[in-house]
């Protein structure tokens, strides 16, 4: 991209707090701050030092975007829905009302804990493997050839388009039940360990094919952090039913069925039938049925009397809340402006094709190899792990009382290895595919630490078809299609305003000294990994 050769200096003083201008439009020190900490934490989280140069990276990306929205507006693109823009703001106001004047201080206690764990089945773990499939005929063949004798962990790794897994034979190691989704639950709430529930269930990510491995009970304890957020949340949420419950009755809320309008009247407004439809379609994300009108118009109008309170208090001027409708905003049109410029973007058949054939690493025939890998922190630790094994000691004990790698642990250190080129595996993952069964490598440095492992067994994959790898091809070629236009769009429009692009070194040297932490906020799901 050509935008960080073009912003060059300028011989116009630095201004107090300015970064940058791009014409009159200013990119503030603070907004800069807000924006790189972001981007810090997300694409930019191997970046351990803020230097110079990651400075200038960061503020060609958030010039990038200033220049995006700018020609957005040129092109007379609109806002948002408004309606769906004022969900999003009384979403925030309400936020804002019950963080800063309802939630109270809780105390995290272990019976609390315990109790909400056993209550909720945080004490019970399902371990399961799967295959993930683009549709229910692909997954009704791979049944076919488990019913013929193939092994579940080949077809797996060759098959599967959830690629985390695949590489382990689809294991997805322990789930808490309640991290499980209703439809994997479904399926495997009847099998043995062992079975494999022959009949393929769709989910919001795929078309799965699952074996049972495992069940067990665990304290709720293991889950403690998790917990220790949840309990908080519960009570937090306790404790807005309470003040709702109470405002209701304040304010006189009254509410009559779907179809009269007002729907619902309380002391100082109402909610429409239109109110109520606006606000569904934005929890519900789709347009609401008769029944869902029916079942939460009575909720619905708590929120909206809950937003009108927080009006009242002046929290629609507080900063916060306005800078994050902006940004919403912003984002709305980001998002308008690609999609506008990349419509026409497509995808041949004969890229398709010539993808597949260049990649024979990753769809062609290729070996596999499971090794059983002990991770530590110090080399002075994996030297002697590796003498133990050269002695004779069993590598899955070493590896039960070595092993640091977290998402192996429960494997005991099992790997399937079936890519070369693997980051988190670094040098292990070619010696392993290049290596004999028994043999023994290590100490090998690694991302996390140093790996010792033996090769415990190696299995030839079959070529993987392109009918299974067309539909990950086309995105993945989509998506550099849609880079290649908007970088294109990008590296037009600073040419172009290149005269009136202006970056004040001294102030932007002064930013980003700190990286901050990001705020665990949620767990990922199981599936997103």
């Amino acid at each position: 991209m050509a935008v960080a050769a073009l912003w060059g200096g300028c011989s116009e003083p630095p201004a107090q707090d300015i970064v940058a201008r791009i014409g009159e439009q200013k990119i503030w020190a603070s907004s800069f701050e807000e924006q790189g900490q972001r981007l810090l934490a997300g694409a930019f989280h191997h970046v351990e030092t803020v230097d110079d140069e990651v400075r200038r990276q960061l503020l060609d990306i958030v010039m990038s975007k200033e220049l995006l929205l700018q020609e957005a507006r040129h092109r007379g693109l609109e806002a948002p829905d408004q309606s769906e823009l004022a969900q999003f703001e009384a979403q925030l106001l309400r936020r804002e009302l019950f963080t800063t004047s309802v939630h109270q201080p809780v105390t995290v206690t272990d019976a609390g804990i315990d109790s909400l764990g056993r209550a909720e089945d945080w004490d019970q773990e399902i371990r399961f493997r799967h295959i993930m499939l683009s549709s229910t005929t692909a997954a009704r063949k791979v049944v076919g050839q488990l019913r013929q004798g193939t092994d579940f962990s080949i077809l797996a790794a060759n098959r599967s388009t959830h690629r985390p897994t695949a590489r382990r034979g689809g294991d997805m190691g322990w789930v808490p039940v309640p991290e499980m989704l209703p439809g994997a639950m479904a399926a495997l709430e009847g099998l043995a360990p062992g079975q494999i529930h022959m009949e393929p269930v769709a989910t919001p990510f795929g078309v799965h094919v699952f074996q049972l491995t495992g069940r067990r009970r665990v304290e709720p304890a293991a889950h403690r952090l998790t917990l220790q957020t949840l309990y908080e949340i519960r009570q937090h949420q306790a404790q807005v039913e309470r003040f709702l419950d109470s405002l209701s009755v304040a304010e006189d809320l009254r509410c009559g069925s779907v179809g009269t309008d007002p729907v619902c009247v309380w002391g100082h407004g109402q909610m429409t039938t239109a109110d109520l439809d606006s606000y569904l379609r934005y929890e519900l994300r789709s347009s609401p049925t008769n029944a869902q009108r029916e079942s939460q118009r009575l909720e619905a109008a708590r929120r909206m009397l809950a937003t009108s309170q927080a009006r009242r208090l002046g929290l629609d001027r507080s900063p916060g809340v306005q800078d994050k409708v902006e940004q919403r905003r912003t984002e709305f049109l980001g998002a308008r402006i690609e999609a506008e410029e990349t419509r026409d973007a497509a995808v041949t058949e004969a890229q398709i094709q010539t993808y597949y054939d260049d990649h024979p690493e990753e769809y062609g025939a290729r070996p596999s190899a499971l090794i059983r890998e002990i991770l530590v922190s110090h080399a002075d630790t994996a030297r002697v792990v590796r003498m133990r094994l050269d002695e004779g000691e069993d590598a899955e004990a070493l590896a039960i009382r070595y092993n640091e790698r977290i998402s192996t642990r429960e494997r005991r250190g099992h790997i399937r290895i079936v890519l070369r080129d693997n980051a988190k595996l670094g040098l292990v993952a070619p010696l392993a595919l290049d290596g004999q069964v028994g043999e023994i490598h290590g100490p090998v440095e690694v991302p996390g630490g140093y790996a010792v492992f033996i090769i415990e067994d190696r299995q030839p994959l079959p070529r993987r078809s392109l009918a299974s790898a067309r539909l990950s091809i086309a995105t993945i070629l989509r998506v550099r299609e849609r880079n290649r236009i908007m970088n294109a769009l990008i590296d037009s429009l600073t040419s172009a305003a290149a005269d009136r692009l202006i970056i004040y070194e001294d102030v932007l040297a002064t930013t980003l000294t700190r990286v901050v932490p990001p705020e665990e906020t949620s767990r990922r799901s199981v599936w997103e990994d």
